[in-house]
């Protein structure tokens, strides 16, 4: 029978055995933003509203407490929602987190078609960006249904 030493370090955790002097490194898996941040859907979401930010801040100085503040807004609450739902254990909870999100994903593509009509700023990527980001939410991986 082996017996087992752990140390925490940081975030980290080393395991020993008692009969070994070798320390071994062991990830700890636990529902951690390390984790988190290394879905796709996060890394999408996240290079969806550093662009949408660069483009809000070329919007004319007319628009900072319209449509600027309003696109920020509502594209920095979809990673928000995303991180709420990965968190949650119940599905209930994932689903609404992830709807909330879609709603916003939505929200930010109607505001983003109506900086394309005003001719603010070109919108075409961030738009493919965004439907990207709506499909990954509806599938069954991120809804908790697998």
């Amino acid at each position: 029978m082996k017996f087992w030493k752990f140390l925490r370090v940081g975030r980290d955790m080393f395991v020993t055995s008692q009969y070994s002097e070798k320390f071994q490194y062991m990830e700890v898996s636990m529902s951690s933003p390390k984790s988190i941040k290394t879905t796709d859907v996060w890394q999408k979401t996240h290079l969806f509203v550093n662009s949408v930010v660069s483009l809000s801040n070329n919007l004319p100085q007319s628009e900072i407490y319209g449509l600027k503040t309003r696109l920020q807004e509502c594209a920095t609450s979809v990673p928000t929602n995303i991180e709420d739902g990965l968190k949650q254990s119940k599905k209930i909870e994932k689903i609404r987190a992830f709807i909330k999100a879609n709603g916003f994903i939505e929200e930010c593509k109607d505001y983003l078609s109506l900086v394309a009509k005003l001719k603010y700023g070109e919108t075409s990527e961030l738009l493919i960006m965004a439907d990207e980001i709506s499909a990954l939410l509806a599938s069954n991986q991120y809804r908790g249904l697998n």
